[in-house]
């Protein structure tokens, strides 16, 4: 029980981190990870329909339109209080629905992952910033290794 335990909340903090980049791209991983592994259809609730196939594409088209609209000049910071509140969120599920999957206790793992996308939404701002400016990278180029980032940190995280 206690592997199960430590899964979950890796799982749990490191895709609250991913959505804390990017918003999309935690949904998307978690889906992934519960139609790769076997939960037998586990969730029995509301957050079941992350485990549906179709949600699986689903949030892979949403999260290639985040990674474009990312680049937009038009597209509002991370850190104003709706795009917080969606990486919040975003976390939360994740960490919620990972948790249930392991069957751990559901609040732990929604505090976990919403906290860690809190926590990583102004980290990640502000470490852009400072690339941007620094070293005078342009903003599409970061949001490029920002990419790479989420999607590798999360490839590693659900093959684990």
């Amino acid at each position: 029980m206690k592997r199960n335990r430590k899964k979950a909340i890796k799982l749990a903090l490191g895709l609250g981190a991913i959505a804390g980049m990017r918003a999309s791209f935690a949904p998307t991983l978690a889906s992934q990870f519960l139609n790769k592994k076997s939960f037998n259809r586990s969730l029995k609730s509301g957050l079941a329909f992350l485990q549906l196939p179709t949600s699986s594409v689903i949030t892979k088209i949403i999260s290639a339109g985040e990674i474009v609209g990312d680049k937009l000049p038009s597209t509002p910071n991370r850190t104003t209080a709706p795009q917080t509140i969606l990486r919040i969120i975003s976390g939360t599920l994740v960490g919620v629905t990972i948790f249930q999957a392991f069957k751990q206790k559901r609040l732990t793992g929604g505090l976990l992952g919403g906290l860690s996308a809190l926590a990583i939404t102004y980290a990640s701002f502000y470490a852009r910033k400072y690339m941007g400016e620094a070293y005078n990278i342009e903003d599409i180029i970061i949001g490029g290794i920002e990419d790479t980032i989420a999607i590798g940190t999360g490839a590693g995280l659900i093959n684990a």
